[in-house]
């Protein structure tokens, strides 16, 4: 696969970063397929863990946690790191 590159008008710019993504239930699955299209490593959440064990393993696997729940927001139980 070529490397991606960012287009900003007619200028190319770096090659796109892919990154380590952690997509919540709650999200499309159209959306999960868009990210994964773009060459991002997407892991889907199964149905039924609960929010303390889905914030322990994005912090431990380094991913970034995509969701649409807002008891994410409470920063004293889930700290951004």
């Amino acid at each position: 696969m070529p490397p991606r590159f960012l287009k900003l008008g007619g200028l190319t710019l770096l090659p796109a970063p892919k990154f380590r993504l952690l997509a919540d239930e709650n999200l499309s699955e159209k959306f999960i397929d868009w990210l994964r299209s773009q060459g991002h490593d997407v892991i889907v959440k199964p149905k039924g863990l609960s929010n303390g064990f889905l914030y322990a393993f994005a912090v431990k696997s380094r991913r970034i946690f995509f969701t649409r729940d807002d008891n994410f927001l409470d920063q004293g139980r889930y700290p951004a790191v």
